[in-house]
């Protein structure tokens, strides 16, 4: 078993891109369905797949080559994956993922698989409207 500094340090050393404690923890409870802090062989085998999933994902949708993602590159990369967002909630889930705070306008490879795995959880019906928000600021959504 490693705990999710441990498979943070694994998975920051099979790839440039360092990933964050948040986006390691989505990735464990994605494939625990607990909020225990660690994963077996088993377990880390699946992140390290899905990891390559998402980084070909990432990679078509980064029309670009910036190794960012902008508002419509985000918008038809989470429609390909089935969630349709409306405008609203799209500048919303850029300005919250952008390391820049908003800066950029863009949402780079760690914190895209931060972003669609929140949509994932927030967003059962895959259909994630400004309603979904009313009252309840975007940072503030439990994970």
């Amino acid at each position: 078993m490693i705990d999710d500094k441990e498979l943070q340090s694994a998975l920051s050393g099979f790839s440039s891109q360092s990933f964050s404690l948040r986006t390691v923890h989505l990735l464990m409870y994605l494939f625990t369905n607990t909020n225990v802090r660690k994963i077996g062989p088993k377990e880390f085998t699946s992140v390290f797949y899905s990891l390559q999933n998402w980084r070909g994902i990432f990679e078509r949708f980064d029309r670009d080559r910036s190794g960012r993602i902008d508002a419509p590159e985000l918008r038809d990369a989470l429609l390909d994956l089935g969630y349709s967002v409306s405008p609203t909630v799209l500048d919303l889930l850029v300005s919250k993922f952008d390391k820049t705070g908003g800066k950029n306008k863009a949402v780079e490879y760690d914190n895209f698989i931060e972003c669609c795995l929140t949509v994932k959880v927030i967003s059962p019906n895959k259909h994630l409207y400004v309603f979904a928000f009313d009252g309840v600021r975007l940072a503030e959504l439990p994970l």
